[in-house]
């Protein structure tokens, strides 16, 4: 009997438990106090323009900034909790600049991005739920609020909320909202884990796609103006841990940009708004003129003329990379500077200031001229005193030697293959002090005596730090006969700390394998003229890699030594086609070949690769290619359909391949159509959300078409389970579920 009391027990604490989880899977208020809080974790750096975002962390109880794509660090501006236990749900920026915050009480406040204090303006009225979304929509000026289940316009004024109407998402907890430049809506949803767009005169949602993770909580969202990106403060319950995430704006995937580990984002807005400008005038013509040469070191006064509206003058100077405020007083015009150093790149700018605001001028710089007691390096190994050997091996093994087999003149330095060894020595000079970021031109004379394989490994490299690091100039690995006497000639460029340069001369292997190796005149020189920019690619050809989703693949000879790197540049059409040539990526140097995944099915695209480097680009010629229509996409039908549809993929379930049939209305009965094509992409997500193929993504006239997705066509190593496809057309979404099996 005890042991039948006690089961009945078990079984009715596992109920309570999964019931508090139910609760909490939908909740929409704060997390509860569960863990311990996680260091940030920045996952994907993005290559935006920075911005500034304000937050209201729940956790804290603070309000806080960060740089924004980053999302990290934080920066405390003051504090905030809201009273009676209330949760703070979101905040936007209003047409006005000031930031609005509001809570489940619901209140609206008032937040001060500069001091980071909250001000109540007043409980909000005409709702039916909680807030749970603010925004200000900028294409007509309004505000607009989201609750779980209804859309309202809002009155800031006022606090009064009007309802437009429901979304019409069963079951649903529409957590917050943002509106692009051209006034479209965006939400998303925390039950259905799923973003949508919003018809702001009926209220009605429309699918997007997943958003790719557990959402669960108080959310943020904020649309990024300067960068047209959507953002999420999002709390992840599968991590439970806050997020900082990129919507896209067309599938309603998320991308994790930073983790914020238990801390809780959920009122949060990006800045919107840009001040007026300041009427004070750019300053101008400065002497030394921008981008001057060989300025002497001494006796030198900047000079430049104030803008209108001048009444102080701020002046900033230094070398590039330490620009530092040298001057901040009444308005003057010149500035005698002090004693400067050699070859040496120096920044300067004004800020032209009146009594409340200034206006930065434009970044002047000029370089000093090089120091005339420089000489170039050379040793003629009259002896080792330049010289330090520093092993670990062989260190009896390196002599200068009265002999001239590496073709210059008597002695030169030699590495002796006896006492043999297995291993490495090598031998450093001296601090040599080369010109920053500079060109250098290394010399010697060279010669190896072969004996027997493998004859090991010889280089001449530099260091910059003593040895912990060094970059290979020459080097010979494993000849099969002798090398030389020759005299080798390579360039390299220096870094910005090239005052302590030393060369290293390395052998690596077997000793007994060689008889003899000798260099002699290792010497540097650099032009005045400083380096040059790179040889342009050639031989630029192009081919389509006929797969799905097509790609066109890039391949070019380099023929220069000093890139820092090549930029791919595109245009669709022909060369002599209107418009330009878009760089659409960059790649290191030395690689010669590049894959576009982003081409269009059935169009013409002309590309051009360009070196460069810091003293400027040289560009290839240019090469014209068709992407074809691929294997794998079949029209079935000429009927025109008269609605849109995408069917149940069959075989299902599959492996390794099924066909996904859909359908495109005519014209007519179109509304996306505009009279032409309809722009249709056809994806697959795993069950995470994440993107698997793009099996369509061109604009296509109305039929009938079948695309056939095979698992074995190399776009992805996939298991068993469950996957999800998308059809997109213009404003229609639909997604259907099939099932692989291996």
């Amino acid at each position: 009997m005890k042991t039948k009391i006690l089961y009945i027990l078990i079984l009715a604490v596992i109920y309570s438990l999964q019931i508090n989880f139910a609760q909490e899977q939908q909740s929409t208020g704060a997390v509860p106090y569960m863990k311990v809080e996680k260091a940030h974790r920045i996952v994907n750096t993005l290559d935006n323009p920075a911005s500034i975002a304000y937050a209201h962390n729940s956790q804290g109880g603070a309000t806080l900034s960060m740089p924004i794509p980053a999302g990290t660090p934080w920066t405390t501006i003051g504090n905030f909790t809201p009273p009676g236990g209330s949760f703070a749900t979101s905040m936007t920026q209003g047409g006005n600049g000031n930031f609005y915050l509001t809570t489940n009480a619901p209140q609206l406040y008032q937040f001060n991005a500069a001091t980071g204090n909250v001000t109540l303006l007043g409980a909000i009225t005409g709702a039916s739920e909680t807030p749970n979304g603010i925004s200000y929509n900028l294409a007509n000026s309004t505000y607009y609020l989201v609750g779980n289940t209804n859309f309202y316009s809002f009155n800031i004024n006022t606090k009064v909320a009007t309802l437009i109407g429901n979304m019409g998402v069963a079951g649903s907890s529409m957590i917050d909202l943002c509106f692009s430049l051209t006034g479209v809506c965006y939400a998303y949803d925390v039950v259905t884990d799923a973003a949508y767009t919003i018809n702001i005169s009926t209220g009605a949602a429309t699918l997007l796609g997943p958003l790719g993770y557990d959402a669960n909580f108080g959310q943020g969202m904020s649309y990024d103006y300067e960068t047209q990106t959507i953002y999420l403060s999002a709390f992840n319950n599968s991590t439970f841990t806050g997020q900082l995430r990129t919507m896209n704006p067309q599938t309603g995937m998320t991308t994790l940009i930073t983790d914020w580990g238990l801390n809780q984002l959920a009122p949060f807005a990006v800045s919107a708004y840009q001040p007026p400008p300041c009427p004070v005038g750019n300053p101008s013509n400065p002497n030394p003129p921008n981008g001057a040469l060989n300025i002497p070191i001494n006796g030198n006064t900047v000079t430049w003329t104030n803008g209108a509206g001048t009444l102080d003058v701020e002046l900033w100077f230094g070398p590039t990379g330490n620009v530092v405020k040298v001057y901040d007083g009444p308005a003057i015009t010149s500035f005698a500077l002090p004693t400067l150093s050699y070859n040496t790149l120096y920044t300067w700018y004004v800020i032209c200031k009146n009594e409340i605001c200034g206006t930065q001028g434009s970044i002047w710089s000029f370089r000093t001229q090089q120091d005339p007691n420089l000489i170039d390096y050379c040793d003629e190994f009259e002896n080792l005193s330049n010289w330090t050997i520093v092993g670990p091996l062989g260190t009896t093994n390196w002599s200068a030697s009265s002999t001239s087999n590496a073709g210059g003149t008597p002695p030169e330095l030699e590495f002796r293959w006896t006492p043999s060894f297995v291993g490495e020595s090598k031998i450093r000079s001296d601090v040599i002090s080369l010109l920053n970021n500079w060109c250098c031109e290394l010399t010697f004379n060279f010669f190896f005596d072969w004996y027997a394989d493998p004859s090991g490994t010889i280089t001449v490299g530099i260091t910059y730090d003593g040895g912990a690091t060094s970059t290979i100039i020459y080097s010979v690995k494993n000849p099969t006969g002798n090398v030389g006497p020759l005299v080798v000639d390579e360039w390299f460029a220096t870094p910005a700390n090239a005052q302590n340069a030393q060369i290293e001369i390395t052998f690596s292997g077997n000793s007994f394998n060689n008889d003899n190796i000798y260099w002699d005149n290792v010497c540097y020189s650099y032009p005045l003229s400083g380096c040059s920019a790179p040889n342009a690619p050639s031989n630029l050809i192009a081919q389509v890699i006929p797969i799905l989703n097509p790609q066109v693949q890039l391949n070019w000879q380099d023929n220069s030594w000093n890139e820092n790197g090549f930029k791919i540049l595109r245009k669709k059409g022909y060369p002599n086609d209107p418009g330009e040539f878009i760089a659409i990526d960059t790649v290191l140097s030395n690689i010669t070949q590049y894959l576009d995944t982003s081409v269009i099915k059935d169009s013409t695209y002309s590309y051009s690769v360009f070196a460069f480097n810091q003293w400027g680009h040289n560009g290839s010629d240019t090469v014209t290619i068709t992407v074809s229509l691929p294997v794998g996409l079949e029209i079935i039908s000429d009927e025109l359909p008269n609605e849109f549809a995408l069917h149940q993929n069959y075989p299902n379930p599959f492996n390794p391949t099924t066909k996904i049939k859909y359908t495109i209305p005519a014209s007519s009965l179109n509304p996306f159509s505009k009279g032409e094509g309809t722009f249709v992409t056809l994806k697959v997500y795993d069950i995470l959300g994440n993107e698997v193929a793009e099996l369509v993504n061109e604009e296509q006239a109305p039929g009938v078409y079948e695309v056939e997705f095979s698992t074995s066509s190399g776009i992805r190593n996939l298991v068993s389970g469950i996957y999800f496809y998308q059809l997109s057309a213009g404003e229609f979404n639909q997604t259907k579920k099939m099932i692989l099996l291996r």
